[in-house]
């Protein structure tokens, strides 16, 4: 006896289900954006208004959805100029220990590869790999949190 109906099947079957387009083609909800970029910094974090803030401004404020199913799940939602400074402004601050409610370790992310093999392990494009190569150390860790390859789910 099958588990899933015939549903199941014609889904994964599908060549859409494992086409390459479709792999990380969906963008990191704000608050998704916010928890993997503190989790991965390893920080040591507590609620404060500035990280209120910041998820309101990348369009996410929290407990503040108009319907009821909430806050929508396409990346067309979360992605605008306004919106990606935002984050890239979030993942300097996080960076930088400029992050009220935030602080990342001093040795956390030093180790730039062992960053990449967190974040992208096998799939850093060739612009982003060239922007960390001109990048200096300091850098380095909120460029790889603001990349295009972090921003995906």
């Amino acid at each position: 006896m099958a588990i899933f109906g015939p549903w199941f099947e014609t889904i994964v079957d599908s060549p859409e289900f494992f086409a390459p387009e479709a792999y990380q083609a969906k963008v990191k909800k704000p608050l998704e954006f916010a928890a993997s970029a503190l989790r991965v910094a390893n920080a040591e974090t507590r609620m404060t208004p500035q990280l209120l803030r910041y998820l309101g401004r990348m369009g996410e404020p929290l407990f503040l959805a108009q319907p009821p199913t909430g806050y929508p799940d396409v990346s067309s939602s979360w992605i605008s100029p306004d919106m990606l400074l935002t984050r890239m402004n979030f993942a300097a601050d996080l960076v930088g220990n400029r992050l009220d409610g935030a602080r990342v370790p001093p040795n956390a992310l030093r180790d730039t590869q062992a960053l990449v093999r967190l974040i992208a392990p096998d799939s850093l494009s060739p612009v982003t790999r060239q922007a960390l190569a001109e990048a200096d150390e300091k850098e380095a860790p909120a460029l790889l949190l603001a990349a295009p390859e972090f921003q995906r789910r």
